[in-house]
C-alpha cells in the first residue's frame, strides 16, 4: 500500500513536527542546509525553517510550522495565518516564498484565504504565501522516502523487504532438525576417531602467570579469569534456540563455560579444521 494511502499521524511532539518539516522542505528546496530558525525562546518573525531555493520563486524560502491537536479539532484560523504573515514581514533576508504548514486538515476556506492573500501580495511585488495541511504534508512525504523511513519507518520502502525477510528465515523446528543432520553427518565422516566430542573439565586450576606470559589460555585458567559481559547475551540465546555463536581470544569459550556455575551445563570440545569449537548442553 503506497504511503499516501495510509492513515498517517502527525508527530505529538511539536519540536519533532519541526525536525520533520525541516527534513521535508531540505529535501523538497533540494538544499541540504535547510534549517530551523534560531531556538526556541528566541524571537523567530514567523519562520521555524528557512533555506534556499531555485525555480520560479528563487531564494530564501521561509516555513512557519504550527502544531494542532487533532483530538480537539484544532486548526489554524485565518486571523492566525495573518498574524504569523505579519511576524514574518520582518524576516531578513525578505523570503522570496513563505508558507504556513500544520498538523491540522487541509481546510478549504483557510486556502483560499491564502491564495487571495498570496495574488494580492504578488500583485504589488510582495512575496508569495501558501498553507499546507496535513493532507498535503503527507503526499509530499510520499514523493520522498528519505523522510519516510527517517520518520516513519515502520512505512518505509525497506521495510516490507525485511518483513518478508524475516518471514522466509527457518522456524524453530527446521534449524532444530538441520543441526540434527549436520550432527548425524560429522559423525559419520568422524567414524574411527577415538572420540568426537571431548569432555572439558575445570578441576584444576592455575594461576594468572599463563596469562601475564600472553600463553594461551585454556579451562584452567577460566576461574582466574572475569566473567564474560556477553555471557547473559549467549544464555538467552542458547534458551531461546538452542544455539549460540561466540567469537573471542582463546579461552574466551571456557571462561563462559565456567562463568554458568553452579548451573549444571556440561562443556564439550571438538577439533574442526583446526578450530577449537566448545559445545554446551544442559545436563538431565
Amino acid at each position: 500500500m503506497e504511503f499516501t494511502a495510509l492513515q498517517i499521524l502527525p508527530p505529538k511532539d511539536w519540536s519533532r513536527f519541526e525536525d520533520l518539516c525541516r527534513c521535508l522542505f531540505a529535501a523538497i528546496w533540494g538544499d541540504p542546509y535547510t534549517q530551523k530558525n534560531g531556538r526556541a525562546g528566541q524571537p523567530q518573525h514567523g519562520v521555524d525553517v528557512w533555506g534556499q531555493a531555485s525555480g520560479g520563486y528563487s531564494g530564501t524560502h521561509s516555513v512557519q510550522c504550527k502544531g494542532k491537536d487533532a483530538t480537539y479539532e484544532g486548526k489554524v484560523t485565518i486571523a492566525e495565518f495573518d498574524a504569523e504573515l505579519a511576524k514574518a514581514e520582518h524576516f531578513q533576508p525578505e523570503p522570496a516564498y513563505w508558507i504556513l504548514a500544520t498538523t491540522a486538515p487541509n481546510d478549504g476556506t483557510l486556502q483560499e484565504h491564502a491564495r487571495v492573500r498570496s495574488a494580492e501580495r504578488e500583485a504589488r511585488g510582495a512575496f508569495p504565501v501558501n498553507v499546507l495541511g496535513w493532507e498535503t504534508l503527507v503526499a509530499l512525504m510520499g514523493e520522498h522516502p528519505n523522510v519516510i523511513e527517517q520518520f516513519y519507518p515502520e512505512h518505509g520502502g525497506h521495510m516490507q523487504e525485511l518483513l518478508a525477510t524475516v518471514r522466509a528465515l527457518p522456524r524453530r523446528e527446521e534449524l532444530l532438525a538441520m543441526f540434527q543432520q549436520i550432527t548425524v553427518a560429522s559423525n559419520v565422516a568422524s567414524a574411527g576417531a577415538n572420540a568426537i566430542w571431548q569432555p572439558v573439565h575445570f578441576d584444576h586450576a592455575r594461576g594468572l602467570g599463563p596469562a601475564l606470559l600472553g600463553r594461551a589460555l585454556g579451562p584452567a585458567d577460566a576461574m582466574q579469569c572475569p566473567r564474560l559481559p556477553e555471557a547473559a547475551d549467549l544464555i538467552r540465546e542458547l534458551t531461546a534456540s538452542y544455539s549460540a555463536r561466540l567469537a573471542g581470544v582463546p579461552g574466551a569459550g571456557s571462561r563462559f563455560a565456567r562463568s554458568r556455575q553452579p548451573r549444571p551445563w556440561r562443556a564439550t570440545a571438538i577439533a574442526c579444521c583446526g578450530c577449537p569449537i566448545l559445545k554446551l548442553c544442559g545436563s538431565s
